[in-house]
């Protein structure tokens, strides 16, 4: 319990414990990092964005381009903490390939007004079921879970050309826009929080 543990004895650990709990089971971790990749089955709330601290110029989704097609990945809670809106968080999954993610209750949560669990008001399922349904149906018509995220460019600011390359090899390309506003590239209107298909 005492012990000094360096860097690289905590990864081993870890990897250890990884590798005991995987015997038979499968595993759901928590946006780990690449030595916990291979035990994952599901890995859950990807940072869609970097810390936009001033050195940075642009994100670009590194995290998602490596584990892409090796394990399915979900983005932050929709209707979790964040200020984002669903349709930002929509246009981002579809940059990303990132799976859409939403805690649901099937009570109405105003039983927690008051309590130290306000954070689930936003969980009642009957308010979001049609918006899942039509942001599900929308990236389920694209395709893009059946293929890789290949290709990512900024073409504006949190505007990105991303490709997918499908099973039967194929591209679905696709201009993402994150922004509040219509995005011009080239005489082609990306709409707000949407996207324009390519191919």
């Amino acid at each position: 319990k005492d012990a000094e543990i360096y860097g690289d004895a905590a990864i081993q650990y870890q990897k250890d414990a990884l590798a005991t709990i995987a015997e038979g089971n499968k595993l759901k971790i928590k946006a780990p990092y690449d030595y916990a990749f291979k035990y994952a089955d599901i890995i859950t709330d990807v940072p869609l964005t970097s810390t936009q601290r001033q050195i940075y110029d642009e994100t670009i989704p590194l995290y998602q381009l490596v584990i892409n097609g090796l394990v399915d990945y979900t983005c932050e809670t929709i209707n979790g903490t964040s200020n984002k809106g669903a349709q930002w968080f929509f246009a981002k999954a579809l940059e990303t390939g990132s799976n859409l993610s939403f805690q649901l209750s099937y009570e109405n949560p105003t039983v927690l007004l008051d309590t130290d669990y306000t954070y689930y008001y936003q969980s009642y399922y009957k308010n979001w079921k049609e918006n899942i349904l039509s942001m599900a149906s929308n990236i389920d018509n694209l395709g893009i879970h059946n293929g890789r995220l290949v290709y990512h460019k900024n073409i504006g600011k949190n505007v990105a050309d991303v490709k997918y390359l499908l099973e039967n090899g194929t591209y679905v390309e696709l201009l993402v826009n994150t922004t509040v506003n219509d995005y011009n590239y080239n005489g082609q209107i990306i709409p707000a929080y949407s996207f324009v298909r390519i191919q």
